[in-house]
C-alpha cells in the first residue's frame, strides 16, 4: 500500500482541517486516544467517522462535525453474503473496507455536516432498511470501526484492513431521498411499539373514512395498521409521501391492494392535495411499475432464478415471505405466518394462502419450524389466543 492511497481515502472522509481519532485499541483505557489530523498513525485499527475538537477524547460532547455513518453485519451475516449485499444494493456510499476478518465496513459521508437529530433520525432510518446492521455501531456517533487501510493485529498476525471500494462524499438530499423510496419499516407481523401516528383520524374526512371502512372492511383495517402512521397528508409532500406508501406497501400487500392504500390515502386527504385523483393514480402506478422491474436485482442468483419464473400472485407472495423473514425482531430468517390475515393482504381466501404455503416448502423456499396453535376457549380462563406458525426463509 503506498502512502497516497490510505491519504486519499482518508480525505474521502475528513477535511484536512478536521480532528480525528484513530486506535491501535477499542480498550476503555482513560484518557483515550486524543484525536489528531488525517495524517497520523497509518497502521493503526479504529477509527470514528464524525471528529472531534483539536487534542479532544473519546467522548460525544467532544464530537465537532457530524457527517458520517458506518454499517457493518459482522456476526449476522456471512462475509461472502455481505459481499453480495453490496454488489446489488443500490444504497449512496463513500467506500467500503474490508475487517481483515469476517465484516465489511460501509462509510456514508455526507458532503455537508448535519445536526444531532438529522444524524440520528438518518440511523434510526438505516437501521431499519439495515436490520441486521450492529446497532452499535451504526447508532453511535462516537463509535469506533475499522480504519481504511488500517492495520488489524491477529496475534503474530497483521493484515491489512483494505478498501474494496470508493465513491464520494454524498449530498444530504441524495441520501434522505433514497432513505424515502425504501420499505425502512419492517415490522410487518412483528410486535413493535410505533410511533403515535402523525396523521390523526380528525385530520382524513371522516365521511369518506366511514365509507371506505363499511365497503372495505378487511382493507381499512390493514390501512389502519399498516400505513396510517407512515404517511403526512400534506400539501406539497404528496408525490414523497406516495413513494414511502408504495415503497413499503410493495413487498407487504399485493399489487391491487397497494393501489387501493394508494387510494384511499388521496380520498381521505382530497382536500390537502392540488392534484387530481387520476394523476396521483398515475404516479402510483409508475412507481410500482419501477419497483417490479428493479427488486430481482436485489435478489440473490438462486433466489432470482426461483422469482423470475413465477406468475404474479406467487410473487407476491415470495416478496410478503422475504420481508417477513428479515424482521428485525425475529432470530435468523425466521418469522410468523398467519393465514387470514396474509390472505387479506393479497385478498386471498385462508386455504389458497395455505395451499401457497405447502408450495413454498415443496419447492424448499420456505420451512416450517414450528406449528401454529388455534383459538381456545375455556369457561375459567375465557379466550387464549392461537398463535401463528413460524417459518424459516431458507434459500
Amino acid at each position: 500500500m503506498q502512502t497516497s492511497e490510505w491519504i486519499r481515502s482518508r480525505r474521502l472522509l475528513w477535511d484536512d482541517d478536521e480532528y480525528i481519532l484513530i486506535a491501535s485499541s477499542v480498550k476503555k483505557i482513560r484518557p483515550m486516544k486524543q484525536a489528531g489530523k488525517v495524517t497520523v498513525q497509518p497502521k493503526a485499527q479504529y477509527c470514528c467517522g464524525n471528529s472531534f475538537r483539536a487534542g479532544s477524547t473519546k467522548r460525544t460532547d467532544n464530537i465537532r462535525r457530524l457527517h458520517t455513518w458506518v454499517i457493518e453485519h459482522d456476526e449476522k451475516m456471512t462475509l461472502q453474503h455481505q459481499r453480495d449485499l453490496w454488489k446489488y444494493e443500490t444504497m449512496p456510499h463513500t467506500l467500503r473496507v474490508f475487517s481483515g476478518n469476517k465484516s465489511i465496513h460501509v462509510y456514508i459521508r455526507t458532503v455537508e455536516d448535519v445536526d444531532a437529530e438529522t444524524w440520528k433520525r438518518v440511523a434510526k432510518d438505516l437501521l431499519l432498511i439495515f436490520p441486521f446492521a450492529d446497532k452499535g455501531v451504526l447508532g453511535g456517533k462516537s463509535t469506533f470501526s475499522r480504519l481504511p487501510w488500517g492495520v488489524r493485529i491477529e496475534g503474530d498476525q497483521s493484515i491489512d484492513q483494505t478498501v474494496e471500494a470508493t465513491y464520494s462524499r454524498i449530498p444530504l438530499q441524495t441520501l434522505l431521498d433514497w432513505i424515502a423510496e425504501q420499505d425502512v419499516i419492517k415490522d410487518r407481523e412483528c410486535d413493535i411499539d410505533i410511533e403515535e401516528s402523525r396523521l390523526s383520524a380528525d385530520q382524513s374526512c371522516p365521511k369518506t373514512r366511514k365509507e371506505l371502512g363499511e365497503k372495505f372492511p378487511d382493507q381499512m383495517r390493514l390501512y389502519k395498521k399498516l400505513i396510517e402512521h407512515r404517511v403526512i397528508a400534506e400539501q406539497g409532500r404528496r408525490n414523497r409521501e406516495l413513494i414511502k406508501l408504495m415503497s413499503f406497501a410493495f413487498d407487504s400487500v399485493s399489487e391491487e391492494v397497494a393501489l387501493f392504500f394508494a387510494e384511499s390515502f388521496y380520498r381521505l386527504h382530497a382536500h390537502v392535495f392540488e392534484n387530481t385523483l387520476e394523476e396521483h393514480m398515475q404516479n402510483a402506478i409508475d412507481h410500482q411499475r419501477n419497483m417490479l422491474a428493479s427488486y430481482p436485482a436485489k435478489l440473490s442468483p438462486q433466489e432470482r432464478g426461483i422469482y423470475e419464473n413465477m406468475d404474479s400472485r406467487r410473487k407476491t407472495f415470495f416478496r410478503i415471505c422475504r420481508s417477513f423473514s428479515k424482521c428485525e425482531t425475529t432470530p435468523g430468517r425466521s418469522f410468523f405466518l398467519p393465514m387470514t390475515k396474509t390472505g387479506h393482504r393479497m385478498k386471498l381466501e385462508t386455504e389458497q394462502i395455505n395451499r401457497l404455503v405447502k408450495e413454498f416448502i415443496s419447492k424448499q423456499i420456505i420451512r416450517q419450524t414450528e406449528a401454529g396453535t388455534r383459538h381456545q376457549y375455556t369457561s375459567i380462563r375465557g379466550l387464549k389466543k392461537g398463535k401463528a406458525a413460524t417459518y424459516e426463509w431458507v434459500i
